[in-house]
């Protein structure tokens, strides 16, 4: 009932989700489909226990709900300012705060979007399907990369 609800006290900012919850379980679902190689051989990624399947899932439910965080509430950027990295093109916390601010439907579609590709990987997950994990996290990448470019390293003015 409304009358018990408990008034939620955010405090990570877009930086925190992104680095403590996007990153890493956007990094374990792409990871699940490749392969590596090191000093013993090629190893495959996928898989292969049910704990393994079970840490997978719980990264595209940490994918899903780190979106919800982000669509919660407008967050801040980053506990401190941060300056612009001319050597990678990334705009500092106050240009990337006024983007924002223009343009927060823009911010929010790119995050429902990942949170849908999160709920399409989840269910890939469910099933044990590599395949439509592998297609999912291409779209993912592509879901991530187009954020990306609007608001932390768009492209320079011509």
């Amino acid at each position: 009932a409304a009358g018990n609800a408990v008034a939620v006290k955010s405090v990570a900012t877009l930086q925190d989700l992104m680095a403590g919850q996007v990153m890493p379980a956007a990094d374990a679902l792409w990871a699940a489909t490749g392969v590596t190689s090191d000093e013993t051989g090629v190893h495959d990624n996928a898989p292969k226990t049910d704990d393994d399947w079970k840490k997978l899932r719980h990264s595209a439910v940490t994918l899903i709900e780190a979106c919800n965080l982000m669509l919660s509430e407008r967050r801040k950027i980053a506990p401190v300012e941060l300056p612009p990295d001319p050597t990678s093109n990334s705009l500092g916390s106050k240009d990337i705060d006024r983007l924002l601010d223009t343009n927060w439907s823009g911010f929010t579609g790119f995050v429902v979007a990942l949170r849908s590709v999160g709920e399409t990987l989840l269910k890939a997950v469910d099933a044990r399907d590599l395949d439509a994990i592998s297609d999912a996290g291409g779209t993912m990448d592509g879901v991530c990369e187009s954020c990306h470019k609007v608001f932390w390293y768009p492209e320079p003015k011509q």
